[in-house]
């Protein structure tokens, strides 16, 4: 026989069994003794190969498992640190607008009190002048008062 697989072996006997002669009022058959033997020794020798090529087979799934979790893992963490990435930038982001508000607030504060400021000094300032000229004018009229009373 050539090389056949362990399955085809399988069916080989298979058919010696189901085409041999069968003894009457029994479910017994008879076969060729010789020829199950070597069909079997066959399958013996054949065994340990395949046994082999199934654990190489094994072996090999297991090594691609492994190196696509690893891929699967280097996918997730550079995914995550891209993410963290973002997140960091947002969060960069989110602090400078507050920083930049806070700015704003203080400038308008700031801005506010000048005005204030401002106000209170020119109102400071036309009070002043309100007095001097209340005093000039005084001053005036006591001289026209005066320059009456001279005249009288």
């Amino acid at each position: 026989m050539g090389e056949l697989s362990i399955l085809e072996l399988l069916e080989r006997m298979e058919e010696i069994i189901e085409n041999s002669k069968s003894i009457p009022f029994t479910s017994k058959v008879m076969v060729e003794k010789d020829e199950l033997l070597e069909i079997i020794k066959e399958i013996r020798l054949l065994l340990p190969q395949e046994l082999s090529q199934v654990k190489w087979a094994k072996e090999e799934r297991r090594k691609i498992l492994e190196r696509a979790q690893k891929e699967a893992e280097a996918i997730i963490n550079d995914a995550e640190s891209k993410v963290k990435g973002l997140v960091d930038e947002t969060e960069i982001v989110k602090l400078a607008e507050k920083r930049a508000e806070e700015i704003i607030q203080k400038a308008k504060e700031h801005a506010k009190e000048y005005r204030l400021m401002a106000q209170s000094y020119t109102i400071e300032l036309l009070e002043q002048t309100k007095k001097t000229i209340e005093n000039i004018v005084k001053e005036l009229n006591d001289n026209i008062d005066q320059i009456r009373q001279k005249n009288s």
